[in-house]
């Protein structure tokens, strides 16, 4: 269980230094996105890894949306074979419902996963 809320955490923490900005998102359609981009990937990543680590784990993802929209893991960067394999798993080829979101665009996104 504390490996479970520390995974959701730093995938959360992760997720949200990503795609900061000082600009109203309202104002921005680009941030929208983005936001409900990151938000989309936070439910299909979920909230549990299927691993053990004993140290901190993380990764940088890079990722594209195809022009079906689906998203195209382009590069998982980590020392944990596990925790890129998990990524790779839960987020290739997986459909995002945001129209707004740029296809063809590289995105990257860091995911930490604590010990536990």
């Amino acid at each position: 269980m504390k490996t479970f809320k520390s995974f959701v955490i730093i995938l959360c923490l992760g997720v949200l230094t990503t795609f900061t900005a000082q600009a109203n998102e309202n104002a921005n359609p680009i941030l929208k996105a983005k936001k409900l981009l990151r938000s989309e990937i936070s439910s299909i990543i979920g909230s549990s890894a299927p691993f053990q680590t004993d140290k901190t784990v993380t990764a940088n993802v890079s990722f594209m949306l195809n022009s079906k929209g689906e998203i195209v893991v382009l590069d998982v960067e980590s020392k944990s074979k596990d925790l890129r394999y998990f990524i790779k798993r839960k987020l290739n080829y997986k459909k995002i419902n945001s129209s707004d979101i740029r296809k063809g665009n590289v995105y990257e996104l860091p995911i930490t996963v604590k010990k536990g």
